[in-house]
């Protein structure tokens, strides 16, 4: 791209504010793949669950997130009946994976929160924790090698009160 201010040849200095051209047949495809929001990618399958009822988190306690809400599924990766805690893999490769959890507000400065996607078939593939002290919406991600039988389930837990709130809570898999 020659030329185009911002592009990879940008030889005049420009900046992240390019304006690329789009054909008029892929800005057609992109709006027709899907009536929804998500975008339709050929070759790929995925599924986005939530928790968005409000859930207590017992102190020193792992607790997989029960989700209540499917927003998409492509390939029956999650079902409400019988384990509504698992997102399972159909194939086994690569996964792409996403999820996190939003803590009720204001944090105790003492309060120890963590996210952390559990897998079937090893321990904890993915997983942060942060000291409390406000709110905190706490992200993991990244490709997780999964085999066709096993499942991951997003874990929260707590430490330094009774009890806190994870107030929503979502995980994407794609692969």
């Amino acid at each position: 791209m020659e030329g185009v201010e911002g592009g990879p040849c940008d030889t005049n200095g420009g900046g992240a504010s390019a304006v690329f051209a789009q054909s008029a047949t892929s800005a057609a495809f992109a709006q027709s793949a899907t009536s929804s929001t998500h975008a339709a990618i050929v070759g790929f399958a995925g599924v986005e669950v939530q928790r968005v009822a409000s859930v207590g988190i017992t102190q020193n306690t792992d607790v997989a997130i029960t989700f209540d809400t499917e927003a998409r599924d492509d390939s029956n990766f999650w079902s409400a009946t019988p384990q509504p805690t698992r997102v399972s893999a159909q194939t086994t490769g690569w996964h792409n994976v996403y999820a996190t959890l939003e803590w009720g507000a204001s944090a105790p400065a003492t309060v120890v929160m963590q996210t952390t996607v559990r897998m079937s078939s090893s321990a904890y593939p993915l997983s942060i924790q942060v000291l409390g002290g406000g709110d905190y919406r706490l992200p993991v991600g990244g490709p997780v090698y999964m085999s066709s039988s096993d499942y991951l389930e997003l874990i929260a837990r707590q430490a330094g009160v009774t009890s806190y709130s994870v107030v929503f809570a979502r995980m994407t898999v794609t692969r």
